[in-house]
């Protein structure tokens, strides 16, 4: 079963990018290798959109949005909006496992 929680969102003034941070477990390895090469890959202007980490608790996943993107409303979300964003990154992914 593929589990989602979000662990981290904000704003970089490195990046001057919102980000959401994420912990996804459940997934075979076989997926998480296929991840792992795609992602990283896909820019989000001058910069990539994705940054991958592979824990013993799953694979951590930064995703980088522009403000017009950004799914979160106000500075602190609420529950609702959380639960929304992790189903939708759960809909992303479980089709492809």
């Amino acid at each position: 079963m593929v589990n989602i929680e979000l662990l981290e969102y904000g704003y970089s003034f490195e990046t001057e990018k919102h980000f959401i941070k994420f912990l996804i477990s459940g997934l075979s390895r076989a997926y998480e290798d296929k991840m792992i090469k795609i992602l990283p890959n896909i820019p989000e202007g001058d910069i990539r959109r994705f940054e991958i980490e592979r824990t013993e608790a799953g694979l951590v996943i930064l995703e980088r949005f522009s403000e017009e993107q950004y799914p979160f409303n106000k500075e602190i979300p609420t529950p609702d909006e959380i639960k929304s964003v992790e189903k939708t990154v759960e809909i992303f992914i479980k089709p492809s496992e």
